[in-house]
């Protein structure tokens, strides 16, 4: 409990972020979302690099757990704009940050579970995971 309350500090103040800082909680959340889903790290570095098996329930599970914990999304699957803007503009400049957000947050599907993953890989399609830990 101890940790979901210092991920939600962190992203309650995500315009103060480091990039340093974001990556520690990237590795937080993902570690917890991990063992909450069950998948192993190779799953986890796939996802990282943005391949999706969309056939395993427990990858589509981590990555709904990753996007909700993190406030990417809202419990509907709808895009939290104000926090991806906030994330991006640390990795991208604001001409990508702001087609990012209008590609991906038109995104519908009447599955919540499916919405979130389509969203997933349209921000993906602007920056891995992997790149963003790597930055």
């Amino acid at each position: 409990m101890k940790t979901i309350l210092i991920i939600s500090a962190i992203w309650i103040c995500v315009g103060a972020l480091t990039i340093k800082d974001f990556q520690t909680a990237l590795r937080l959340g993902q570690s917890m979302c991990s063992a909450q889903t069950g998948v192993n790290q190779q799953i986890v570095d796939d996802v990282n690099d943005a391949n999706v098996n969309m056939e395993d329930e427990n990858v589509l599970l981590y990555i709904e757990c990753a996007m909700k914990k993190f406030n990417i999304v809202d419990e509907d699957g709808n895009l939290n704009e104000s926090v991806n803007r906030e994330i991006s503009k640390m990795f991208s400049d604001e001409n990508e940050v702001e087609q990012m957000i209008t590609d991906c947050s038109s995104i519908s599907d009447t599955d919540v579970r499916i919405k979130i993953i389509k969203i997933f890989q349209c921000i993906m399609k602007y920056k891995t995971i992997t790149e963003m830990l790597n930055a």
